[in-house]
């Protein structure tokens, strides 16, 4: 994702699964401005294989059910 100020590639400093979301933490490199994206998953467009993966993956990246 790009940041929101100056336009440079973002880096995720944190995601977390939260009510069917994840929300991540995000920094820009360049301009240090910090923000949060809330994300939210569409089971309907993706089968629950795809969608179990996805979201185990997450899991294991230490996310936390908050």
């Amino acid at each position: 994702m790009r940041c929101l100020i100056c336009g440079e590639k973002t880096k995720v400093l944190d995601s977390r699964y939260r009510n069917e979301m994840v929300v991540r933490s995000r920094e820009c490199p360049n301009c240090l401005t910090r923000f949060k994206t809330q994300e939210k998953i569409d089971g309907k467009s993706i089968d629950d294989y795809v969608l179990n993966k996805y979201l185990s993956k997450t899991m294991r990246k230490g996310a936390v059910n908050a």
